[in-house]
């Protein structure tokens, strides 16, 4: 038995590993998340930010890497902002609502909504799946979203209306 076991060799091969692998090796630019072509050779660049390690990515325009670099120097510059209207504003209002006899939800609401409309930066998985310039998008339409629900909710609150 020990013969045959040492015979045989079982090779499996996973088609979903091979597949991130292609997905892996893929080019991309940061910004438009455009595929590379064979007769168009992107750029490598690489990215500084400030608190955090530096990383490259591909572009394949010079326009578009200025434009990546707008971004980050933006969002590093409006960090400490995000921060308190995304957690800190909430936890706030929140806090209010158990001491005081008003609610303060809505309030949560508009201060998330504004949060994700001044700094719309997703994860690093978002912004390789989709590109920066339309992961910034995606993230102040749903800022606007979630503003408009906050507004909405309050409205209703205060005008009375049944639901």
């Amino acid at each position: 038995m020990d013969e045959e076991s040492e015979k045989m060799v079982v090779e499996i091969n996973d088609p979903v590993e091979e597949s991130q692998e292609e997905i892996i090796n893929l080019r991309r630019c940061h910004w438009c998340n455009k595929e590379e072509e064979e007769e168009h050779e992107f750029q490598e660049v690489n990215i500084l930010r400030k608190g955090d390690e530096d990383f490259n990515v591909y572009v394949c325009s010079s326009e578009h890497e200025s434009r990546i670099n707008k971004s980050y120097n933006y969002f590093d510059k409006i960090y400490i902002l995000g921060l308190i209207l995304i957690f800190f504003a909430p936890l706030v209002f929140v806090s209010l609502t158990i001491f005081v006899d008003m609610i303060f939800s809505y309030p949560v609401f508009v201060s998330i909504g504004l949060g994700l409309l001044i700094y719309p930066l997703f994860s690093q998985q978002i912004v390789r799946a989709l590109g920066l310039n339309k992961s910034n998008i995606l993230g102040r339409i749903l800022g606007t979203i979630i503003v408009l629900l906050g507004i909405v909710l309050f409205l209703i609150d205060v005008l009375n209306v049944p639901i």
